[in-house]
C-alpha cells in the first residue's frame, strides 16, 4: 500500500514538474543558441599555419591592372571564384582593407604560388545562382627583374564595376 505525501513534500514535487515543464525548453533552446552563436575553427594547427602563412604573402602580392607590367612574368593560370566559395579566414585575423574580388584573388594567386596578379579591370556582378563563377584574374610568377617595373599596392589597384 502507498503511503501518502506530506504535503510540503507534495508542493515541492509539483513545483519542481512546473518548473521543468516552464522552463526546460527555454533552457535547451538557450544552450543549442549559444553553442550555435560560438563556432570554433575546425582547421587543424598545421591547417592554421599554412593559411597564415598564404595569407602573409598574400597581403605581401603586387597587383596590377594593366597587361604590360607582366610581360616577362610566368602566367600560372586563370583566378576564378565560385559564388558559394569563400577563401578560408586569416588566422591572425588581419583587417580586409581591399575589395572582395581583390581580397580573394591575392588568396587564390598566393597559393598558387604567384607573387603578382592581374586584376581584371570590370568584374560581373553576382545574379545569385549558386553554381555560378566569374573570373577575377590571372596569376603570375615574376623574376626580381620584372618585379622592379611592377608599381606597388594601392597605385595599382583599381576596380571598375
Amino acid at each position: 500500500m502507498e503511503t501518502p505525501l506530506d504535503p510540503a513534500r507534495r508542493r515541492r514535487e509539483d513545483n519542481s514538474k512546473f518548473f521543468a515543464l516552464r522552463f526546460g525548453p527555454g533552457a535547451a533552446l538557450a544552450l543549442l543558441l549559444v553553442a550555435c552563436a560560438t563556432t570554433r575553427d575546425l582547421r587543424t594547427p598545421a591547417e592554421l599555419k599554412r593559411d597564415a602563412e598564404v595569407w602573409t604573402r598574400a597581403k605581401q602580392l603586387r597587383i596590377v591592372s594593366e597587361n604590360n607590367p607582366v610581360a616577362g612574368c610566368t602566367s600560372l593560370g586563370i583566378v576564378s571564384e565560385r559564388y558559394f566559395e569563400d577563401p578560408p579566414s586569416d588566422p591572425l585575423k588581419r583587417p580586409m582593407v581591399r575589395s572582395w574580388p581583390e581580397h580573394v584573388l591575392r588568396y587564390k594567386t598566393a597559393s598558387l604560388g604567384g607573387d603578382t596578379a592581374y586584376l581584371c579591370p570590370t568584374i560581373r556582378r553576382w545574379s545569385g545562382e549558386l553554381n555560378e563563377s566569374r573570373v577575377l584574374g590571372e596569376a603570375y610568377r615574376c623574376d626580381q627583374a620584372s618585379l622592379a617595373n611592377i608599381p606597388s599596392g594601392a597605385q595599382s589597384t583599381r576596380l571598375n564595376r
